[in-house]
């Protein structure tokens, strides 16, 4: 089920009519103007990005056509097992997405759960590949009020090696747009 509120969007003294859904958004529901993090470093280091922190992976190497670019945020193997890849944000969102990149025939899929403040989850979407090693796949939430404090992709169908790429999200319709 998407439940939609339709809202408007002053930009550059343009009145923009948008529809904010809560639930799984697709790529066209967001806006040029919200901020994508990438993870072309270079190296494994993770991106320092002011007002996020990024937790669970590193920015991994890709192979040819796995990931947007050379480099996706990719989890890790520690002694406890696979680990999830989570974002947090000094600042509510309303909503985030990224590209999926499937990164082991023993994961099925990813689900993308959000939080608000007190670590409630808030909306969880699946997503499972089509076939390993395909290209990555959008997955994306949104929620009609601005309240995700944090994104977390979980691996399903198994466990394994996966990550995201060209995380996007978008702060409070109007606010950052302006």
């Amino acid at each position: 089920i998407i439940r939609f509120i339709p809202s408007c969007i002053l930009f550059a003294g343009i009145l923009l009519s948008k529809s904010v859904f809560a639930g799984e958004w697709p790529l066209s529901q967001f806006l040029s103007l919200d901020p994508v993090i990438t993870f072309e470093t270079g190296s494994t280091a993770l991106p320092g990005i002011s007002g996020l922190g990024l937790s669970g992976g590193d920015a991994t190497f890709a192979y040819s056509g796995e990931a947007i670019g050379s480099q996706f945020f990719g989890n890790l193997s520690t002694a406890g097992g696979y680990t999830y890849l989570d974002i947090s944000f000094n600042q509510p969102q309303q909503a985030v997405g990224a590209y999926i990149v499937d990164d082991s025939p023993y994961v099925g899929g990813v689900m993308e759960v959000v939080y608000d403040q007190s670590n409630n989850v808030l909306e969880s979407e699946s997503q499972s590949y089509s076939y390993y090693g395909g290209p990555p796949i959008f997955l994306g939430i949104g929620e009609a009020s601005t309240n995700i404090y944090k994104v977390e992709w979980r691996y399903t169908g198994g466990s394994g090696f996966f990550g995201v790429d060209n995380v996007i999200y978008q702060p409070e319709i109007g606010r950052a747009h302006v």
